[in-house]
């Protein structure tokens, strides 16, 4: 028996020591406005309303500046998700992204300019969509689309860069 003791108690110590180690997966994510860089297009967070975030199955936190940068990040790299999350549009607070509603627009201005912004409820909205002539989503959706499918205003610097690389091809 005193030989077990100090066995348990090693034992003891490791699961202690573990266990104050887990990850909560469905922990709200922690985004610094003005100074995280977005992990699709390295720009700084600038926006709060708009940025977004997922936490992969081993804990790694994914963070974005626009709900179309993680949708389109998810489509290119397929992460094992465990927890998507958004701000909701009217309140800023941190909504899980699988229980939000999504207004989609081309005349909804965004930081990457995919034109997305979340809901906690339907009704507010439907009260966008109708406003900016927007279609509503929910997630499993905006993740199915295609990037190409996915709202995006032309930036200026878009369109010289799309010129340039179609005449690239042609040449």
């Amino acid at each position: 028996m005193r030989l077990l003791m100090p066995f348990l108690f090693v034992l003891a110590v490791t699961c202690f020591a573990c266990g104050s180690s887990i990850i909560d997966l469905d922990a709200v994510p922690e985004i610094r406005v003005g100074e995280d860089i977005c992990d699709e297009c390295g720009m700084i967070i600038s926006e709060e309303v708009y940025s977004s975030a997922y936490r992969l199955t081993d804990g790694e936190q994914k963070v974005f500046d626009d709900i179309g940068d993680m949708a389109v990040h998810y489509r290119l790299h397929d992460d094992d998700v465990a927890a998507f999350w958004v701000h909701d549009f009217n309140s800023v607070e941190w909504i899980r992204a699988e229980d939000a509603f999504f207004v989609a627009s081309n005349d909804l201005v965004t930081p990457m300019g995919h034109g997305i912004a979340a809901f906690t409820d339907h009704a507010s909205a439907q009260v966008l969509a109708s406003d900016i002539g927007g279609a509503i989503h929910t997630l499993d959706v905006l993740l199915a689309q295609s990037i190409g499918q996915l709202p995006r205003q032309e930036h200026e610097n878009d369109a010289a860069n799309e010129s340039e690389a179609i005449a690239a091809t042609h040449s």
